[in-house]
């Protein structure tokens, strides 16, 4: 049975072929990118994450990227994985199989900065734990602080686990050549944002040759952290526009570029 060559893993399929189709994408995705044939050193790094694993992130985020080409990142809270209003397993798993990442956002999205440090280190490995045994190993070194918000025994938790990627929420450009991997900036994007607003972040990047990180929540609701799924097209539409001067990449991806290009570049200087 073709099922038994992908252990652990859950595929929602209606027929053979469909099995097929995604056993071809599972062996594509795991197979080992060539850095400089997925990201080219000339251009920008632009980086879309979406936090949380609001179920509009697939039905919304994810479809309107893949019909552009375009690869993203889900910081997913563990604990809430197929829950209601929540992004279910079997759409994580057909995300990934896509090239995205999944990363972790913690078991239940605590404060960090308001918990011991033992419930910390419960958060930050029982989510790298749920997340490697759901064969979503891409990202499994990268945290996403629950709002933002973390303290200096939450970085040791990291460091002694090798988790050595963090994101926080801080509203900053990322200079490649001078970044502090467990403390990397994004812009958070919120409900009354213009388009207009978005486009000048995009522009600005490119202007100072630094990398952008569009942070995501909901998509269609009246709530702060969502956003308009028109404005939503509109953004990808003008990143799709500008991709002869842009990389759109998962966070993973960076990483290695940051490791593979950046610091090689460095060095040899």
């Amino acid at each position: 049975m073709l099922e038994q060559l992908l252990p652990n893993v859950f595929i929602a399929t209606n027929s053979l072929t469909d099995l097929l189709v995604v056993k071809v994408k599972f062996m594509v995705s795991k197979n080992d990118r060539d850095i400089t044939n997925d990201i080219d050193p000339e251009k920008n790094n632009i980086l879309i994450m979406m936090d949380d694993g609001w179920s509009s992130q697939y039905e919304i985020g994810f479809k309107e990227m893949l019909s552009r080409d375009m690869v993203g990142t889900i910081a997913v809270i563990t604990s809430f994985v197929d829950q209601r209003r929540y992004i279910a397993n079997a759409e994580l798993f057909e995300i990934y199989t896509y090239g995205w990442d999944i990363v972790s956002h913690t078991v239940s999205h605590q404060n960090l900065n308001e918990i011991s440090r033992k419930k910390q280190t419960k958060e930050l490995l029982k989510a790298a734990k749920w997340l490697k045994s759901h064969n979503f190993t891409r990202g499994l070194d990268t945290v996403v602080y629950p709002y933002g918000e973390y303290n200096q025994e939450t970085l040791e938790i990291m460091k002694e686990n090798n988790i050595i990627n963090g994101r926080t929420t801080r509203y900053e450009l990322n200079d490649d050549s001078y970044i502090n991997r467990l403390e990397v900036d994004c812009f958070v994007v919120l409900y009354d944002d213009t388009t207009f607003y978005i486009k000048g972040l995009i522009d600005e990047a490119l202007l100072q040759d630094k990398t952008l990180i569009l942070v995501f929540h909901k998509y269609g609701e009246d709530d702060e952290y969502s956003y308009d799924t028109n404005k939503f097209i509109e953004v990808l539409d003008y990143l799709n526009e500008i991709r002869d001067k842009i990389n759109i990449i998962t966070y993973s991806q960076w990483t290695e570029y940051l490791d593979n290009v950046v610091n090689q570049s460095s060095e040899a200087g």
